[in-house]
Formats: C-alpha cells, structure tokens, sequence
C-alpha cells in the first residue's frame, strides 16, 4: 500500500507544470484555452487546480465561475489539471481532467454548469493535460497520448510520455505528428509510423520549461521558441533560420490564422514575426501590464469572424490582444477568489428510469431522473401527452405519469430542461387490452 501511494505522489508531483521562473504568488496563470461562442470570447483554465470559466465582456475578461468536481469515495485527488471548451449541439461545454476521470461539463449558463458524463480509468492514467480536435479528444497522461471519440471512448493510444511537463506534448493542426519536448531535446512522433522519426537538440536554460511548438503543414516546417531563440527548423532537423530573443527563456509558438506569421512569447514579450523573413509586425511589452509578476508563458489563438485574439497567459494574469497585439482586455489574478468558488452544480449524470418497462393505458407509472439543472422546470412528453415537473436543488426528480392510451406498443418518455436544454429519454412498453 506504502509503495502504491508513494507512485501516486510521484505522478501528482511530476504534473505540476512549470510557473515563471523566479516569480511567486498564491496564484499564477500559465496555460488555457479559447473559444468563441455566440460571437463572444471565452476562455477556460486549470492552472489553480479549479475550472475557471471567463468571459470578454467590454475591455474587462471577467470570471463566470469557478469549481472543482465533487469529491466522491475512492478518489485520491479532486484537482482539476486542465481543460478545453468546444460547442456541441449548439451549447457551449468543457472537457476537464482530474487525476484518473474525465469529465464532461455543459457551461453555457455558467452560473450553473452542468456534468453530462464522467468517467475513469482503471491503469491509473494521470491526465496532465487535454486537447481538443475536430471530432476528438486528446488526453495527455502518464501512460501516454490516447485518443477519444465523442462517447469518451478511447479509440487509440500512442506511447508518447511526458512526466515532467505534459503541456509540452503537442499534435499538428492535421493530427499526424505528435510533438514532444522533453528536457533538452524535441521528439517527432508520427501516428502513421507509430514511432519517433526524428530528435532535434534545443538550447534550454530550463528543462522543465512550458514550450509550444507551432507545425506549418504545407511547408513541412515547424517553429519553436527554445531558450537561445526563434527557430524554423524542417522535419529533417535541419534549422533553416534562428533569431535570438532577449530573453533567458522562450515558451510559445503560434502560427497566425493566415499562415503568414507567427506569435512568440518570451515571458518579457510577445511579439509578431513574419514567418519567412523573421521581421517583426507588432509586439506587445509584457511591463505594459504594470502588473507585479507578469511573465507571458502560454498563449492560445481564437480565430473570429475577420480576425483572431491572442490570449496569454501572463502569470499574474490573463491578456486578450487583437493580432496587432494591441490590448482587448485583461484579468487580473486575486489573491483571494473565494466569492467565486464552487462545487460542480450537478451531482449526477443524465439519467431516467421507471418503476416498471411495461403498462396497460391509464395505469400510472413512477419516472425518475437525474442530471437535470437545479430548481429548473422540466417538460415530460409521454406518447402525445405533455407533463411538467421542477428538478429539486441536486437536478433530481419523481413524477407520477399516465400511460397514454395508443395504437403503438413502444413509445418514449422523454424530459427536457426548459434552462439547460438536456433532454434524455428512455422508452416504454404500451400493453393493450385483450
């Protein structure tokens, strides 16, 4: 048992991600992701161990809410490690990773978000850190990069391992290439070879330290910020250029939406480079913030509309830019968010079931469910008949229904949150008399 937990405490301390060097606060930002939904700008984050969910509302981000997963029997951790936003069905909703579970939250009423589906493993795969592409999930853990289909079903796996820093593993826009920089070097993965098929040395002051690489698919180059400076290098391990920064420590490399240039962050800096010639085109002095302890590490990239946003995680807090890198909005880090903090609202899963499969018409049957919102108001369709209900404050519900009087010997019962918009359904047998 002693040696169980003592692997346990291995893996919970190796996935502690990299914060500004020298810099120390009760909280610090490092890391998220971006969304636009609704023709506003979203933005998701794990770095303080709850899912922190903001807004750009005006010149201000502001934070929408912020909760752990309810801590259940059994768990050894309720931290939450990271997340991603995506829109499925026209809600907004997050994956999010504590130790072993993934948890799938719908957060488009942010003040009440709701978990539609959790599960975990049973290998004690320690998720690090979530990606998000087309029509799937990436989760980064200890046992490597496996693959997710929209039922949280895991449909691949890669022996693609980073103990000391699972931000830096990261796919290419195609999903072919898997990018790794570990310590002193980065690992070409190719999922169609299923192998590394090429080492590029990097020059680092820190071997811990968050790095992105960004893939340009068509000229099968990539880019990468390491600690002497900007470089293009080819799939061959070839650098074709390299421009040095000012800065003992490199982070992050975006390409912009165009493919034209590149965003790169230096903790002192980002800036905008022409990805041919390395010129810069706009960059943005991170003292500007004239907040104690900025240090841009992370960035993510939302494209909108006619345009994108940059968003940086600045380790004091949280900067939107527009692709000039002028200022859109911030959000400074508090010492003390407990006005914000939260448990997840719902409990439970989507469920429904009946006190019995089969009836004659009129005879009553007992509907129960759960996973709804709070206090909402439901509508339960049985065969043609409409009833209603209001879910209690855990999202749960019993309602005694009617079994209408049809034709057909199979019908559905289905509930749905007028707030949420969940619905769920489960089917019934009608019996006719003889």
């Amino acid at each position: 048992m002693k040696k169980f937990l003592a692997i346990v405490l291995i893996i919970v301390v190796s996935f502690s991600i990299v914060r500004a060097v020298g810099q120390s606060q009760s909280q610090a930002y490092y890391s998220g992701d971006g969304l636009m939904y609704n023709n506003e700008l979203y933005v998701v984050t794990a770095n303080s161990g709850y899912l922190e969910l903001f807004r750009l509302e005006g010149s201000s981000l502001n934070l929408l809410t912020r909760f752990k997963p309810v801590k259940e029997v059994g768990m050894i951790t309720d931290t939450v490690t990271d997340a991603v936003l995506f829109v499925e069905g026209g809600q907004l909703m997050t994956y999010a990773s504590s130790g072993n579970r993934l948890y799938k939250y719908n957060v488009t009423n942010p003040a009440t978000p709701s978990l539609v589906f959790k599960t975990a493993n049973t290998n004690w795969d320690w998720y690090g850190r979530l990606e998000k592409t087309a029509n799937q999930l990436i989760t980064v853990g200890s046992k490597g990069v496996k693959v997710w289909n929209s039922d949280l079903q895991v449909i691949d796996n890669y022996d693609v391992i980073n103990l000391t820093n699972p931000y830096n593993v990261r796919l290419s826009n195609d999903g072919r290439l898997i990018f790794n920089v570990t310590s002193s070097r980065l690992e070409i993965f190719d999922r169609d070879f299923r192998r590394v098929t090429q080492t590029v040395n990097l020059s680092t002051n820190d071997v811990k330290g968050n790095r992105r690489v960004a893939y340009d698919e068509p000229a099968n180059m990539f880019y990468v910020m390491d600690d002497a400076g900007f470089k293009r290098i080819g799939l061959s391990g070839d650098i074709y250029k390299s421009l040095k920064h000012d800065s003992r420590y490199g982070y992050d490399a975006i390409l912009s939406g165009d493919k034209t240039s590149v965003y790169i962050s230096n903790g002192s800096t980002i800036a905008k480079l022409n990805k041919l010639n390395f010129k810069f085109e706009s960059a943005y002095e991170n003292s500007n913030a004239s907040w104690k302890g900025s240090w841009a590490m992370g960035m993510d990239m939302v494209t909108t509309n006619d345009s994108e946003k940059i968003v940086v995680f600045n380790n004091s807090g949280i900067l939107i830019l527009d692709s000039d890198l002028r200022m859109l909005g911030a959000y400074k880090a508090k010492a003390d968010q407990s006005d914000k903090i939260g448990k997840e609202i719902v409990k439970e899963a989507l469920s429904l079931t009946t006190d019995r499969v089969s009836g004659a018409p009129y005879s009553d049957v007992l509907v129960k469910g759960t996973g709804f919102w709070p206090n909402e108001d439901l509508i339960i369709t049985f065969g043609a008949v409409e009833y209603k209900a209001v879910a209690n404050a855990n999202g749960q519900f019993v309602r005694a229904l009617s079994v209408p009087s049809i034709r057909e010997t199979r019908t559905d019962i289905k509930v749905v949150g007028k707030t949420s918009a969940t619905s769920y359904s489960t089917s019934f047998n009608v019996v006719q008399p003889k």
